[in-house]
């Protein structure tokens, strides 16, 4: 997290990590949300946010559907790159 931090003082762009959990059905969807709730309390404790701070990292939550829709985009347009450089998995 160190050169996160560094790259971001010296004017340096820095990844921006998501964690996500995908699910479907009912059921899967509540373990989901349980795992979130509990993800969102830890990384609101004062001392969690300080470390990943300290790291450049921001842990703001952001809506579900806003990293679905990302997702999406992001699918197609790496899938867009695949489909034209024609790249074959071995």
């Amino acid at each position: 997290m160190a050169d996160l931090a560094r790259g971001r003082r010296e004017g340096g762009r820095c990844l921006q990590l998501d964690r996500a959990v995908r699910a479907q059905g009912v059921r899967r969807r509540r373990i989901i949300d349980k795992i979130n709730a509990e993800t969102v309390k830890i990384l609101s404790l004062p001392d969690i946010k300080e470390r990943f701070a300290g790291g450049g990292v921001d842990t703001s939550r952001r809506p579900a559907a806003e990293l679905d829709a990302r997702v999406k985009r992001e699918f197609e347009r790496f899938a867009a790159i695949v489909q034209k450089a024609n790249i074959r998995p071995d």
